[in-house]
């Protein structure tokens, strides 16, 4: 998740959430419906430029959390008895090189190999505690000592000569480091949240016209070392509801297709900054719109529509609330979206494990903000808590 993203239109002329924003011709795939023939899916890959083949079984449903993507937040006990415990069967890795190559002070290039040395041991660590992981590259190959993650964003970036050449050779390197340890790879989560900021900021953000032909290259590139290992595919812009739109499927059959929930961000973010004034509540009016269960429902209804045409896997790489929302409407928030997912069969991993404190599931309702001091976690589990602990336990059956 990007914290300055821009959001969906339920209704365009009166307000703006984080997920969707301009209706563009990207879109993405969803979960397996049995209505829908096999047919669908092969005539789509065609359209695309693939070759018809037959539908792989879809992948399990799994559940668990985004980690944090700082190296030593990683003790040895955090995948056991923190991620394991509360019943996660996968861990969303952000895979972030770019960060750790600014923290040593190397160039990206200098810090690669031992930041793959890292992402190895992680790997193994959630293996040992019977974990799967998804590895996300979560912010752009780039060079830490003339800009940052943030050029991403730029219709420059993604104009950028070697583009193409830069995501195949990271990934390259990542699926051959880790092969040894493929068995643990849930899948290879190609980009997180591609995307051009609006400008000026009051325009919805857009998505890059180059995101789908350089994620065919990268599965390409994938391809030639691994044949069977699922790829997440996340729409543009921001990986939003809306990215489903239009779109048809990429050209292979064994491809996760991704959506970030936030909706309504007005909501879901409230306080995070000085736009967005808290508190918030939910179910109720926000910006003008009645926000409830069915509201939601409508947001995602282009990921519904695409997984019943082209029977594809969908996954919910992110979805939280921050935890200063009022706590009775964080708890049905989180309680409506969990269902919607159990409801379409979506795997799903809750933003996050660690890391920022205002997402964390351990700390209470109270507000804080950067220059505060810390906050405290309670003596008891938070409301926030029991829910998603209450969803994790459908890892383990009824």
């Amino acid at each position: 998740m990007r914290r300055n993203a821009a959001s969906e239109d339920l209704k365009p002329n009166i307000f703006i959430t984080r997920m969707a924003l301009v209706a563009l011709p990207m879109a993405t795939c969803a979960a397996p419906v049995p209505k829908t023939c096999a047919a669908s899916h092969a005539v789509a890959m065609t359209a695309a430029g693939g070759r018809a083949r037959q539908i792989p079984k879809p992948p399990p449903v799994v559940r668990g959390f985004v980690s944090p993507w700082k190296f030593s937040f990683f003790r040895p006990h955090y995948f056991h008895l923190d991620v394991r415990s509360w019943g996660a069967d996968v861990l969303r890795l952000q895979v972030r090189p770019g960060a750790y190559a600014e923290k040593l002070r190397e160039t990206f290039w200098q810090a690669w190999p031992s930041f793959l040395d890292q992402l190895v041991l992680l790997i193994r660590r959630a293996q040992s505690a019977g974990l799967k992981v998804v590895l996300d590259l979560h912010s752009p190959p780039y060079d830490t000592s003339t800009a940052s993650y943030k050029v991403s964003g730029t219709r420059a970036y993604w104009r950028r000569s070697g583009l193409a050449h830069r995501y195949c050779h990271v990934w390259r390197d990542i699926v051959s480091k880790t092969a040894p340890w493929r068995s643990s790879i849930y899948g290879y989560d190609l980009y997180n949240e591609p995307h051009i900021s609006p400008q000026p900021p009051r325009h919805g953000a857009l998505a890059p016209p180059q995101w789908r032909p350089l994620a065919i290259k990268i599965i390409e590139t994938i391809r030639e070392l691994d044949e069977k290992t699922w790829i997440i595919y996340e729409v543009a812009p921001y990986d939003s509801p809306g990215g489903f739109r239009n779109l048809t499927p990429l050209p292979d059959p064994r491809v996760i297709y991704s959506v970030h929930v936030y909706n309504p961000w007005a909501f879901t973010a409230q306080g995070l900054s000085k736009n967005l004034p808290r508190p918030v509540y939910y179910p109720g009016m926000i910006q003008g719109v009645m926000w409830n269960k069915n509201t939601m429902l409508q947001t995602l209804k282009p990921v519904i529509r695409f997984q019943d045409r082209y029977r594809v896997p969908i996954y919910v790489g992110e979805f939280s609330v921050i935890r200063w929302a009022p706590r009775k409407s964080a708890v049905a928030w989180l309680r409506d979206a969990t269902s919607i997912f159990e409801q379409y069969h979506w795997s799903w991993t809750c933003l996050n494990f660690g890391e920022y404190n205002g997402w964390s599931l351990k700390y209470g309702s109270q507000y804080w903000k950067p220059g505060m001091p810390p906050p405290r976690p309670p003596r008891h589990e938070t409301a926030r808590a029991r829910v998603i602990r209450a969803a994790l336990a459908k890892n383990w059956g009824p």
